[in-house]
């Protein structure tokens, strides 16, 4: 996966389902990746959205809070930290309305006793440095049976050690 994609990707999952279901977006990305608002819009545009379905905001915290108490707003989706996500919850509050958190977390993973030991690592390792790590649902510590801790770690470290350096995966 190329360099960047996650920030498309995080607000993809929930763009094209408001869309589909007829609803109009208005997307408020990180202040550290504005351009990718930008070009979302942009593309949606281009593909032939009517004008104003999918819009962009650029804006300061406080001003996001201030949209979100306006009762314009029917649904806040929220991808990012969890002070992130408690802020977007206050400001939300006695708004009743829908809001979806998807916060960072310790994904885990757990490789059983009966795991076929070579898909097990192939995929945990994989799902740990996909994007170069750089993902909210990548796999950031993995827990092994103990009857399998030691050749789980051999096969893992094999692998680690013969990744292409600068590869995206």
């Amino acid at each position: 996966m190329p360099r960047g994609i996650t920030p498309y990707l995080t607000a993809i999952n929930s763009i094209v389902p408001a869309l589909l279901a007829g609803n109009c977006v208005i997307l408020k990305h990180s202040a550290q990746t504005p351009l990718c608002a930008e070009r979302l819009v942009e593309a949606f545009q281009a593909a032939g959205l009517p004008d104003g379905v999918f819009q962009y905001l650029h804006l300061s915290h406080q001003d996001t809070q201030s949209i979100i108490q306006s009762d314009r707003i029917n649904h806040i989706a929220f991808t990012g930290s969890v002070q992130g996500g408690a802020q977007v919850e206050q400001a939300a509050a006695g708004h009743f309305i829908g809001v979806g958190l998807e916060l960072g977390g310790k994904d885990p993973a757990y490789v059983r006793e009966d795991a076929d030991l070579d898909q097990a690592v192939e995929t945990t390792i994989d799902g740990a440095f996909f994007n170069s790590g750089q993902s909210c649902c990548g796999i950031e510590r993995i827990y092994v049976h103990h009857s399998q801790y030691d050749e789980f770690v051999r096969k893992a470290v094999a692998l680690v050690k013969n990744l292409p350096a600068g590869t995206f995966r």
